[in-house]
């Protein structure tokens, strides 16, 4: 696993294990997180309301033939870090998303973003995460010794719910 501490990538090497929290911009920093309920959400509707864009861990590995609309997928093994910005109601369509800001740059998506298929049972819409090594688990613990890994439950369209968290004390560094 790969995890951003002010701006420093470090490699997988935390006990116990940590999921990915944020993508970072080199030039801010934070002294703590919310870590929201796995899986949950009310929880992820009320801190992107109310609190603002939230860093997600969720699943990728389809995204890369998205150009535009709602997107929906059954991929579950998470591998990717996210900035959730928002939720809205497609016009023409009616279907629910979620719009997230992708790390592949503006030429990507929809100008950077894509948007995921939301609904409002996204949390009984789960799966498992059958290969956590992937992008949020460790195989060996702080010692050096490997780790039972186990398949983790992942809910939402690309695992969206499965671990969002947002930065507090967050400061600009000149």
């Amino acid at each position: 696993m790969v995890s951003h501490e002010n701006g420093i990538v470090m490699i997988c090497s935390m006990s116990p294990p940590r999921n990915i929290i944020l993508t970072i911009i080199s030039t801010f920093a934070y002294t703590n997180r919310v870590k929201l309920p796995s899986n949950n959400y009310t929880a992820l509707m009320n801190a992107v309301a109310k609190v603002g864009p939230v860093g997600l861990a969720l699943a990728a590995g389809t995204w890369g033939s998205y150009e535009k609309g709602v997107f929906e997928t059954t991929d579950t093994t998470v591998n990717h870090a996210v900035t959730l910005v928002g939720y809205g109601v497609d016009k023409k369509t009616g279907e629910k998303y979620w719009k997230i800001r992708n790390s592949w740059g503006v030429g990507y998506g929809e100008k950077g973003y894509i948007r995921v298929k939301r609904s409002d049972n996204d949390a009984s819409n789960c799966a498992f995460d059958n290969d956590p090594l992937v992008g949020i688990d460790c195989a060996l613990d702080s010692n050096g010794k490997k780790r039972d890994v186990k398949p983790v439950k992942v809910c939402g369209t690309s695992a969206v719910l499965f671990d969002g968290s947002y930065p507090v004390g967050a400061k600009y560094l000149s």
